[in-house]
């Protein structure tokens, strides 16, 4: 995930993080990017569960929502194949 000290990056997730919840994330972040970044957290019911990362040219999805959305990809793409 590509992201500056000028380019913030967005933390979704299905519910409010506590101030806990957000230390935690910035942790993450910080040892997977290896620097501190800026990012801002909102909040997606629709998400049912789990969180997103988004950034100006990055989306990381580990979601039900995502995971329903792949299910259904499938399901549609094995329905088309069985037609063909």
């Amino acid at each position: 995930m590509a992201a500056t000290a000028d380019q913030s990056v967005e933390v979704v997730t299905a519910a409010q993080l506590s101030n806990e919840q957000v230390e935690q994330v910035r942790g993450a972040l910080k040892e997977a990017l290896g620097s501190d970044i800026a990012f801002k957290c909102r909040v997606d019911p629709g998400l049912i569960s789990g969180i997103e990362l988004h950034s100006r040219g990055t989306i990381v999805r580990n979601s039900w929502r995502a995971d329903l959305d792949r299910i259904c990809e499938e399901l549609n793409r094995v329905d088309y194949l069985q037609e063909s």
